[in-house]
């Protein structure tokens, strides 16, 4: 926790740290043997913990619930590499965790016919990775499931032009063919609408089928 610090002085700060924790946590929070200090973290509730439990236990909407940013979002480990490298490797855990959440309820409320609670689901999910070919080509699916294919066609066409700029590649094919599907829905229905939503009735699922999307 503290490189390039004496021992005396990491002592120092560790047990400063102990105690502050120690009085935010509780009574109990810390159980002590000789030299030792272990955490009790079934005395407190933790978010990531919670989180990774309602993902163990599929509750996928209470675990998107509770993911409310990366892990320790702003919290400088200093010199520490060891700190630095847990950090991140929990971090991506965590955010790989939120991505399988939102797609899981996005997919289940397609198959039950709910395609606007899909919409946003994958709203949330191309929000947080907006690189991620597969949760645009979930809300591009979500979007013409709700009868809104001029809405997919704009999100498509903003997804080219970042994948453009980002990394000078191309959408999937699984994203373009569903991008197109919606380019001719809008052209059997008529002009896209100026903005909002589009003024169409809701497209079944079963009138523009689609391929499975890639989970990965």
């Amino acid at each position: 926790f503290w490189p390039g610090v004496p021992p005396s002085s990491a002592r120092r700060s560790l047990r400063q740290a102990l105690y502050f924790l120690a009085r935010a946590g509780g009574e109990g929070i810390l159980e002590t043997a000789g030299d030792q200090v272990r955490f009790c973290p079934d005395d407190c509730a933790i978010d990531s913990r919670r989180f990774e439990q309602a993902l163990a236990e599929h509750r996928y909407e209470d675990a998107a619930g509770l993911y409310t940013g990366p892990f320790l979002d702003g919290w400088d480990p200093g010199r520490s590499r060891e700190l630095r490298h847990w950090i991140d490797s929990v971090r991506e855990r965590l955010a790989v965790g939120y991505r399988q959440a939102l797609r899981k309820c996005a997919r289940d409320a397609l198959a039950n016919q709910h395609p606007v609670k899909a919409v946003e689901c994958a709203r949330l999910a191309v929000g947080a990775f907006p690189l991620d070919d597969s949760v645009h080509a979930l809300l591009l699916e979500s979007l013409v499931a709700a009868g809104r294919p001029g809405e997919a066609v704009r999100e498509y066409e903003a997804y080219r032009v970042l994948l453009r700029e980002e990394l000078d590649d191309l959408p999937s094919e699984t994203v373009t063919e569903i991008g197109e599907r919606a380019r001719q829905l809008v052209l059997e229905q008529g002009s896209v609408p100026e903005s909002g939503g589009d003024a169409a009735q809701p497209v079944p699922i079963s009138a523009a089928p689609m391929d499975p999307i890639p989970d990965r």
